[in-house]
C-alpha cells in the first residue's frame, strides 16, 4: 500500500506544488514580509527529506534560520 505522498507523485510532484505556492506567496504584497531572508529552496528540500530523514536537519535549519 503506497501512502498519499507517494500516490500523488512523491518528491518531484509535491516540491513542484510547493514551489509554486512559496513563488505565489513570496510574490503577495502582503505576506511576502514574513519570509524574508528565507531559503525557500532549502526548506522544500529538507522537507522533502524529513519523511524517510526525520525532522533534525529541519529543526537545525530553523534555529540556524533564527540566529
Amino acid at each position: 500500500m503506497s501512502t498519499l505522498f507517494e500516490k500523488y507523485g512523491g518528491f518531484s510532484t509535491v516540491s513542484s506544488i510547493v514551489r509554486s505556492f512559496y513563488k505565489d506567496l513570496l510574490a503577495h504584497e502582503e505576506l511576502s514580509r514574513y519570509f524574508q531572508g528565507i531559503d525557500m529552496a532549502t526548506l522544500i528540500d529538507l522537507l522533502g527529506e524529513a519523511d524517510s530523514h526525520g525532522w533534525a536537519a529541519i529543526r537545525r535549519w530553523a534555529i540556524a534560520q533564527c540566529a
